[in-house]
């Protein structure tokens, strides 16, 4: 099922080369409008969008399932997994506020930092991040079960997360990637330790609460300072509705006490976290 030609085309030549054109039959239309009332036994879908839910394109795949997957179907991918973790990303701040620092043109204009920052910041950013960016042990925090799940499943979420922070900062906010399961031992990843793929890794930019609101932007810059062993804990929140969805990220960086005989012993609390605005850009939309 497919409703654009240039993909049509790819999917006609890629089951001529591996024999299976004869048995095939294609429909040419969005899978709502498929009247077929054949069950199939596999229902294969590249319906990731970044940070896995972007594009609120999984309602589609549950409503396909739900229409025509026989009762012993398989999924492909079959579940996928949402991962997440503290990062620093130093060089993309300096790509961000470098010019400002630099003195253009002989002016100060380092005061033009935070709000350079806080342009890019107000939305998801898609970058590479490298490993020895990830200050903390990855967490998962989230599992689609793609054979049993609703399109509503993967529409709005709150999902807690805590992490022990264990690299030197400092903390420019929350990353976050995505896993499939396709098969019986082959699987897709997208985290900063294994290949690159044109998903990236979703970088919520973040900041102590209440910093843009006092006119302090350039805390989006220069991160959040923290000791190793500072926990940071809080929750990912989203909304998504089409080709538009809403984030928010809030939390508490807790410090450990200096000097404590408990290791454990947490001392001061920074409020820490961002919203985010994230639409899809199509064409002159």
């Amino acid at each position: 099922v497919e409703d654009e030609e240039t993909v049509r085309e790819v999917d006609r030549l890629l089951l001529a080369e591996v024999g299976a054109a004869a048995g095939t039959e294609e429909a040419d239309s969005a899978v709502a409008d498929v009247a077929s009332p054949k069950a199939v036994d596999v229902l294969v879908s590249e319906w990731m969008g970044y940070m896995l839910v972007h594009e609120d394109m999984f309602g589609s795949v549950a409503f396909a399932r739900d229409r025509w997957l026989a009762p012993d179907g398989f999924m492909i991918p079959a579940s996928c997994s949402l991962w997440a973790a503290p990062f620093k990303n130093g060089d993309f701040v300096e790509e961000v506020t470098g010019f400002w620092k630099s003195a253009p043109y002989g002016l100060d204009m380092e005061h033009l930092m935070g709000p350079a920052m806080k342009e890019i910041a107000c939305k998801p950013v898609i970058d590479i991040l490298e490993e020895e960016h990830v200050l903390a042990q990855p967490e998962r925090i989230w599992r689609l079960h793609c054979a049993t799940a609703s399109g509503q499943d993967a529409r709005v979420q709150r999902l807690h997360f805590e992490f022990r922070l264990g690299r030197k900062g400092p903390l420019h906010g929350l990353a976050v990637w995505f896993k499939c399961g396709l098969a019986p031992g082959i699987g897709l990843s997208t985290a900063p330790n294994t290949e690159a793929t044109h998903w990236a890794q979703t970088l919520l930019f973040a900041a102590p609460l209440g910093a843009a609101d006092s006119g302090d932007d350039r805390r989006l810059a220069t991160g959040l300072r923290y000791s190793r062993g500072d926990l940071l804990s809080g929750e990912l929140a989203w909304d998504v509705t089409g080709r538009k969805m809403r984030l928010q990220v809030h939390g508490n960086l807790r410090r450990r006490t200096p000097g404590s005989e408990d290791s454990d012993e947490e001392g001061e609390c920074i409020a820490w976290g961002g919203k985010y605005d994230w639409a899809l850009q199509v064409g002159g939309e």
